[in-house]
């Protein structure tokens, strides 16, 4: 294949986000959780840096 010619790959994921409450120190914070449809693999983040850590992993194509 050269230069010219690529290859469309796709995968489909859900994402889901939802808030919690800190009973302790009363503030609210979010939790991430992907699924990944293909392969039906989940992953749950305790905070969007992690979340945006692992995207950046997987479509910089070091999970490939």
């Amino acid at each position: 294949m050269d230069d010219k010619t690529a290859v469309a790959t796709y995968r489909t994921v859900i994402l889901r986000c939802w808030s919690e409450q800190d009973e302790v120190e009363s503030r609210r914070f979010w939790r991430f959780h992907l699924q990944w449809l293909d392969t039906q693999e989940r992953q749950s983040f305790a905070d969007i840096e992690m979340l945006l850590a692992a995207l950046a992993h997987i479509f910089n194509g070091e999970n490939q």
